[in-house]
């Protein structure tokens, strides 16, 4: 039965994503529109769903600590509130030291290490890459 639910919601949610980017370009191989993402992680979703609904697993699907849930969950709307005060260097520093301590096993240095990594990663193929103007610190 928790199968089915989760199933459900992830087939809401992926329909939610779908009903979003009805309007915009999805683009073409070469030059992806602003469409392209939400409309393949919706599709995605809604095979995953599928995927949980098909499946002979009896076995139920439990549910993350409240803890990790919640900074998870933190991480990404401090991600989308920092964008355009700290620039998306700052936003993903931030993210991803809020994610790291959802994990007991997660260490000081290696996050440090790891959330520096992602900053030069994302300005790099974001920014540097792909040409989007995203602020990179702020302004």
């Amino acid at each position: 039965m928790q199968n089915l639910l989760l199933a459900g919601l992830s087939a809401s949610i992926a329909l939610i994503g779908l009903y979003g980017a009805w309007g915009m370009d999805l683009g073409s191989l070469r030059r992806i529109g602003q469409g392209a993402f939400p409309v393949a992680m919706s599709v995605l979703l809604l095979i995953l769903a599928a995927a949980v609904v098909f499946s002979r697993s009896d076995r139920p699907v439990h549910a993350p600590p409240k803890r990790t849930l919640l900074l998870v969950s933190g991480s990404m709307i401090a991600f989308a509130l920092l964008l355009p005060i700290a620039g998306l260097i700052g936003a993903v520093i931030a993210a991803t030291v809020i994610c790291a301590a959802a994990s007991s096993e997660s260490r000081v240095i290696e996050t440090i290490a790891l959330s520096v990594f992602l900053a030069a990663s994302f300005a790099a193929l974001f920014v540097y890459g792909l040409g989007l103007t995203i602020p990179l610190g702020p302004e």
